[in-house]
């Protein structure tokens, strides 16, 4: 996740140095990585493509992190 939001910073640099152009080729080849890792290592992935699957992580981690403030949705109280 760190990666995935370091390079959404950089993509919204107007006017990127040659610093933050190696930074965001570094971001976005690092996350390639770990998404054909993820393929690799999945029997059935879900997600072809890297960008939909990040999608699906933040909303996990969204939901994680509303669960660790002690949120707790309704219909897991009645279990």
């Amino acid at each position: 996740m760190e990666c995935w939001e370091i390079l959404q910073e950089l993509k919204e640099l107007e006017e990127p140095d040659c610093y933050d152009k190696e930074e965001l080729e570094i971001q976005q080849n690092t996350l390639e990585e770990y998404f054909q890792e993820y393929r690799t290592y999945t029997r059935e992935p879900t997600e072809d493509q890297l960008e939909a699957a990040m999608e699906k992580v933040l909303e996990w981690n969204k939901e994680r992190e509303h669960l660790l403030e002690g949120n707790v949705p309704d219909k897991s109280l009645g279990r």
